[in-house]
């Protein structure tokens, strides 16, 4: 996607100040430039919305591979704003198995994405349990994203809080 800079329309006549009749304004785009611009932006948002599904599907499955699949093969992940990040596709399935060896039976809800170009960021909240005493636990942040054109992900931010022994949902109206 390559947007250019819109270009000030030149005078007219040679008079400074004079402007193009047939020019739009600085910023102002044609209708039709517009309707792209949005269909490209609809499509982006439904790649991300695909994107946190089929996440979302394969946390429930337990399924590391698949999740790691969702990336590319030098993908970064990090997770929390300290610590080293995960980097490359098998690291990020190393990562995936270590974490849902720690928990069991999530709830998963994913808000609408936010996406501009390449970018996207989204809100997630879910409900875990520990695998052997089956205590619950809440954890909601958010994601800050980054895709290749085919929609795999090349860069992964999360930012969350978690809450021991509470099995809160999102409350009505949450992101959505």
């Amino acid at each position: 996607m390559n947007i250019q800079e819109p270009q000030a329309a030149e005078p007219v006549g040679g008079e400074a100040g004079a402007r193009n009749p047939g020019a739009s304004e600085p910023g102002h785009r044609a209708p039709d430039e517009r309707e792209s611009d949005e269909r490209e932006s609809d499509q982006r948002e439904s790649v991300v919305q695909r994107w946190t599904a089929a996440l979302e599907a394969r946390w429930r499955d337990r399924d590391p591979e698949r999740i790691a699949a969702l990336f590319t093969e030098q993908a970064v992940y990090h997770q929390g704003p300290f610590g080293a990040s995960v980097v490359g596709r098998e690291a990020i399935a190393e990562h995936w198995r270590k974490t849902l060896s720690r928990q069991r039976d999530p709830l998963i809800w994913f808000g609408a994405p936010i996406v501009s170009g390449r970018r996207a960021s989204v809100e997630w909240w879910c409900v875990l349990h520990d695998p052997v005493t089956g205590t619950p636990r809440n954890a909601a942040g958010a994601l800050a994203l980054r895709f290749t054109d085919d929609g795999l992900c090349t860069h992964f931010h999360e930012y969350f809080h978690a809450a021991q022994d509470s099995a809160l949902t999102p409350a009505e109206g949450w992101w959505g």
